[in-house]
């Protein structure tokens, strides 16, 4: 597994640029520093619906990150696979036990 990374397609900011605005719009902002060195987990619980995805997606541009995160495989399917690699996805079987947390742990 290798989290090198993708120049987004035009498709995928564009995409980014509009969920990023929903999340402004709705009035929502970070507030807070961004630790040093910049390598840390950003944990967002309680997962409540997939509008989290939104609210992650604002959260790691007001605050200038450029995350990793992984999410169950299904979440890569067509016309989501490029958008969702784009934006620092790692697609995660969960049907087995591969170790992937030890694997995230080592990246």
């Amino acid at each position: 597994m290798s989290l090198t990374e993708r120049q987004p397609s035009w498709l995928s900011r564009l995409f980014r640029r509009v969920l990023v605005g929903m999340y402004k719009s709705g009035g929502w902002r970070a507030h807070g520093v961004v630790p040093e060195p910049r390598k840390f987990v950003l944990i967002a619980a309680p997962h409540t619906s997939n509008w989290d995805f939104v609210y992650f997606l604002g959260l790691t541009e007001d605050l200038g990150i450029r995350p990793h995160f992984m999410a169950k495989t299904s979440l890569f399917r067509w016309p989501f696979t490029n958008f969702m690699l784009d934006m620092g996805g790692v697609p995660v079987d969960r049907t087995s036990n591969k170790n992937y947390v030890q694997q995230m742990i080592d990246e």
